[in-house]
């Protein structure tokens, strides 16, 4: 099932962020806890991002350039 875009949960279904890529960065967030994550646009790959810094208690920042 997929989700709207608006919806801030992490989707593997979402049509844009294929679920391999969706693992990686998830894991790689993980295991490296940086303090900056930094991404031109902003979506399905920003939410499994958050996903991991909120599961993890990481200190990582999001900064997403529109």
């Amino acid at each position: 099932m997929t989700a709207p875009e608006e919806d801030p949960a992490a989707r593997w279904l979402n049509g844009s962020f294929p679920g391999l890529d969706a693992a990686s960065l998830y894991g790689i967030l993980a295991a490296n806890n940086p303090e900056f994550y930094v991404e031109v646009g902003a979506g399905n790959s920003t939410k499994f991002a958050r996903q991991a810094i909120t599961d993890h208690r990481l200190r990582t920042r999001i900064v997403a350039i529109r």
